[in-house]
């Protein structure tokens, strides 16, 4: 395979087109607004009542299991993909087991809490996993001096595709008739749990199509497999004790991921139940789902401009300068939040 291929490049950034809507409809939008609805009942809890823990903390232990179980296969994983040169196998089977589970969902009600999760956990495990072996393919397919060229081009495409989708989403729960959807309360997010799955699965077959079956090996196969990559981990670990700048930088990096996807995941749940709005006969009520996914979708569009904006900042006043304006702003917004 020759680096530099259009043609495969284009295919490439299709994965971020196609997994990117779970990123949106599933992690940000529809899925925490209608697992708040099937767990509250005029304000009150019926997880806690029923499991003695509290909906939002329930969710988020679904999702940390998702991760720990991606943190302990990655290693693994990767190490035998390093020596069979496997990587596509393994990005499929991570792509296909978070689309079934996203279109799994689609069962999901408030007695099946327990499996709907167990779908949701999955899900994680689906898109997390999958860009494990979707980020290798860039030093792959892509020379040196083009990877955060090609790299931010794959976010470009993954920000239109989920926007896309999303909005059809927003268009199915606002205008279920405008689809023919029966207005059964919850059908129509349940569907759009579905359309993740097919649009996940289906635009994924574009890259499947294009990148190699097999690749490189940077290791002889006979090497042992299960555990080069965690041997690996203790390699890089011992050395990091003589890069303290290194080992700075990942340790930032590691309490500011916490914070980004903590805020990712949990402040449609935080806004459900904390952001309040007037009802057409003056009434206090909770935000409307409708006005929830709007604004998400607001977000959405607000973030491309501020990519563009802190792009300008960073070419003018640096990379460091910038990414510590961000985090100032970060610190602010949670502080007041």
């Amino acid at each position: 395979m020759q680096q530099g291929d259009p043609r495969i490049i284009r295919a490439w950034t299709m994965y971020d087109w196609a997994n990117s809507a779970y990123s949106l409809t599933i992690t940000s939008a529809i899925f925490p607004i209608y697992y708040a609805a099937i767990t509250m009942d005029n304000g009150v809890d019926k997880v806690a009542a029923r499991y003695g823990v509290p909906a939002d903390s329930l969710q988020s232990y679904a999702l940390s299991a998702g991760f720990l179980i991606v943190t302990l296969l990655a290693p693994i994983l990767s190490g035998i993909a390093d020596s069979r040169g496997n990587k596509l196998a393994y990005l499929k089977a991570f792509c296909y087991v978070g689309a079934a589970s996203c279109a799994g969902l689609f069962f999901f009600t408030f007695d099946d809490l327990l499996l709907g999760l167990a779908l949701f956990m999955l899900a994680c495990v689906g898109f997390s996993g999958s860009l494990v072996f979707y980020d290798a393919f860039l030093p792959e397919i892509a020379e040196k001096k083009d990877h955060d060229r090609v790299s931010a081009r794959g976010y470009t495409m993954g920000y239109l595709g989920s926007v896309l989708l999303l909005v059809i989403n927003l268009a199915m729960v606002m205008k279920p008739a405008l689809f023919g959807i029966p207005d059964t309360p919850g059908l129509a997010a349940r569907l759009s749990f579905l359309t993740v799955g097919l649009w996940w699965a289906g635009w994924a077959q574009i890259p499947f199509r294009a990148l190699p079956t097999r690749t490189a090996t940077s290791r002889p196969p006979a090497d042992d497999a299960l555990t080069a990559g965690y041997r690996e981990l203790r390699k890089v670990w011992g050395q990091l004790r003589a890069m303290p700048r290194l080992r700075g930088f990942l340790t930032a990096f590691f309490v500011f991921n916490m914070g980004i996807q903590t805020v990712m995941y949990l402040a449609v749940a935080f806004a459900a139940r904390e952001i309040k709005d007037h009802d057409a006969a003056g009434q206090v009520v909770p935000i409307g789902d409708e006005s929830l996914i709007i604004s998400i979708l607001l977000i959405q569009l607000v973030a491309a401009v501020g990519a563009g904006l802190f792009a300008r900042l960073s070419g003018r006043v640096g990379n460091l300068r910038a990414l510590s304006v961000g985090v100032v702003v970060w610190v602010g917004l949670c502080i007041a939040a």
